[in-house]
């Protein structure tokens, strides 16, 4: 299961992999409204989901994340690129995620 302690531990997978000397890391707390849609372009940057959300879709160039979805085998805890993250929810839902910046 995905927590805080393992989304860390990828993101430094991450730096390690990309031979990061310089980068920052932004812990974010997204509220999003009733049926809201956010589009964020990350392209050169990480986002790590923290926790499982099953009010909330995440689509990006990774691939994506539905907690309840039914029509894959594999659900995508790290985003990058093209962000695109919906609250499929009637009411407001909460996404924690850690952001990667290389500098």
């Amino acid at each position: 299961m995905m927590n805080h302690s393992l989304a860390l531990e990828l993101l430094e997978n991450k730096v390690k992999e990309l031979a990061l000397s310089a980068y920052h890391v932004r812990y974010r707390h997204l509220v999003l409204k009733a049926d809201e849609v956010l589009k964020i372009n990350a392209y050169n940057q990480y986002f790590y989901l923290t926790e499982e959300s099953p009010d909330v879709s995440i689509t990006s160039d990774n691939g994506f994340y539905k907690y309840k979805a039914y029509n894959t085998n594999e659900l995508v805890f790290e985003h990058t690129g093209s962000i695109v993250i919906e609250n499929l929810n009637r009411s407001v839902s909460h996404i924690r995620l850690i952001q990667l910046i290389p500098a």
